[in-house]
């Protein structure tokens, strides 16, 4: 399935628990960055985790690039486990500088480590690297943003 469209098609319930969450956030903190990073850390991680099924035994690959060995029929999993953290790091970015990428790279641990131990999905170091690399261009043009903002100011 085209990774992109996997991406879109997470069940309503799933969008509206992230859309409630960012919401409650919001109304409770009174900032907005917070809520839309909670909103989004709630979607990937449901993305990544909450809607896939069990499978009989934990898979996990330990091998870094292994997957442009698939190349180009890969291409569409790498770019979207990129995408996806681009947000993700762009919102940490807002809220703690550089210092979003190490959030980043150990918000991906988090979901690898989960798909390993309840066994939904595959432990993969390359999907940690892409979605360390998505919070990385996050950050970076989150960072742009606030001193182009400052130097403005």
């Amino acid at each position: 399935m085209n990774a992109f469209l996997w991406m879109m098609k997470l069940p309503a319930g799933y969008w509206l628990a992230a859309g409630l969450l960012g919401l409650t956030v919001g109304l409770w903190r009174r900032r907005w960055v917070p809520a839309l990073l909670a909103a989004w850390a709630f979607y990937v991680f449901s993305l990544a985790v909450l809607s896939r099924s069990g499978q009989p035994e934990a898979q996990y690959m330990l091998r870094l690039f292994w997957s442009y060995e698939n190349w180009p029929e890969g291409w569409e999993q790498i770019v979207a486990n990129v995408a996806v953290f681009v947000p993700l790091g762009f919102l940490l970015g807002l809220l703690t500088g550089w210092k979003g990428v190490l959030a980043g790279a150990g918000f991906s641990l988090l979901i690898e480590l989960l798909q390993l131990l309840l066994r939904r999905g595959v432990f993969e170091f390359d999907d940690l690297f892409h979605n360390t690399l998505g919070a990385l261009i996050g950050v970076s043009l989150a960072v742009l943003l606030l001193r182009l903002k400052k130097r403005r100011d």
